[in-house]
């Protein structure tokens, strides 16, 4: 009989360069499920990776531009000449790759018009020798969202990515469809952005997995409420300040951790900073952290609140949230948005606001905290029902999976 040749996963994502945000750890989420099932990886990260990830995790910096990179600021064409620039850049960068056979698969993890550009007319350049590839698309998409009145998302372009996204999906070459997949975590998401490229998107299992160990939150108090990972203006961290003065004035048996790992908050954090001085239930840590801290962060936080502006993310993920759920913690997030989705799909392990105002979230913050132990009871279920269908194991199968072939195989046990 002949030799079966086991797959390699290729996994490129131009745009991780530090442990900061969710490219890492979706990265290794990915990665270790693949690992776990015996097949090889190799990782291809941004030419600027942090020195210590390469060193601790055999990153392989490849990729000069991150793929939502500016090129031009012309006021009315520096859409598109980016769009060109950046998919030339990662084109060039793809081809710089060696070893790459048809056995392979190279899971592209950066959603961006160029990036989809890039990686198809790689692939056409590749002919015989092109791998099965899969584009993970979970990034935020400029589209004004609506809620139908059965709840599905209704979407139409307000922005010139919106159309460089459709170009991207209806310039792909057709001698590449059939080694080529899409795919999204965000389920929510994939009927919208199948719409949009004009090409089917496959939901995938979230890769995260629980980072602490399972315990019962129910009678907890002091109740520590977090506002926890990158801080931006449209996260709503600009409320938080304000937000946080007032809860703790309510006289509610609570605690406050922040984290943020961006920095470009200065202002907001300023202010925290001098109120933890003269109030010790304020704890601010700054900077990206390693796996280990971060799971010392989410431990502590019993409530992840996330005061996001619904106009973003109505169609956007948050991998914050998604980890709270994996790791059984309540949360409080903006209602008609992907992350109110989550808390249905999972039976309500938090509590929903109508606008992302202090007034509304400190509402629906003081609502949790009145019915903290039966949150925390639904949140353990919601963990245990995520640890059923999500995780590293679970994302890299259904990856590997995508396409079935005589030829592949996946093994069980650690690969080399």
């Amino acid at each position: 009989m002949p030799e079966v040749e086991l797959m390699r996963l290729i996994y490129c994502d131009p745009n991780l360069r530090t442990n900061a945000g969710h490219f890492f750890s979706h990265c290794q989420g990915v990665v270790s499920g693949a690992r776990s099932l015996g097949v090889q990886t190799a990782v291809y990260t941004h030419q600027a990776t942090d020195p210590s990830l390469t060193r601790a995790f055999g990153f392989q910096p490849t990729f000069r531009l991150h793929s939502h990179t500016e090129t031009s600021a012309d006021p009315l064409c520096g859409r598109l000449k980016s769009y060109l620039d950046v998919a030339k850049s990662l084109g060039e960068d793809l081809l710089g790759i060696p070893g790459i056979d048809r056995n392979d698969i190279l899971l592209f993890d950066a959603s961006a018009p160029a990036a989809i550009a890039a990686v198809t007319h790689w692939m056409e350049s590749r002919a015989e020798t092109c791998p099965r590839v899969v584009v993970s698309l979970h990034d935020f998409v400029e589209l004004e969202v609506a809620r139908t009145s059965a709840g599905s998302l209704e979407a139409r372009p307000v922005s010139a990515q919106s159309a460089l996204y459709r170009l991207a999906g209806l310039s792909i070459p057709p001698a590449v469809a059939s080694r080529l997949a899409f795919v999204t975590c965000y389920k929510g998401f994939a009927s919208v952005y199948s719409r949009l490229i004009r090409q089917t998107v496959h939901p995938v299992p979230h890769p995260f997995a629980a980072a602490t160990a399972p315990r019962s939150r129910a009678g907890k108090r002091p109740i520590v409420i977090g506002f926890i990972g990158a801080q931006q203006i449209r996260k709503g961290f600009g409320i938080v300040p304000e937000l946080t003065r007032r809860l703790l004035s309510d006289s509610l048996p609570i605690e406050v951790c922040i984290h943020d790992c961006f920095g470009i908050m200065q202002s907001e954090l300023e202010q925290l900073a001098k109120m933890a001085i003269i109030d010790n239930r304020i704890s601010i840590t700054n900077g990206a952290v390693d796996a280990t801290a971060w799971a010392q962060i989410l431990d502590r936080c019993d409530l992840l609140v996330a005061p996001y502006d619904p106009r973003f993310f109505a169609l956007n993920n948050s991998g914050v949230i998604s980890e709270a759920i994996a790791n059984g913690i309540p949360i409080a997030v903006p209602e008609h948005t992907t992350l109110s989705d989550l808390l249905r799909d999972y039976e309500f392990p938090g509590v929903a606001f109508p606008s992302s105002t202090v007034e509304d979230v400190a509402k629906a913050v003081r609502h949790a905290i009145q019915n903290y132990d039966n949150l925390a009871a639904c949140a353990a279920k919601a963990r245990h029902r995520w640890a059923t269908v999500n995780g590293p194991q679970e994302a890299a199968r259904a990856v590997l999976q995508l396409f079935e072939s005589p030829s592949l195989s996946v093994s069980e046990g650690a690969a080399p």
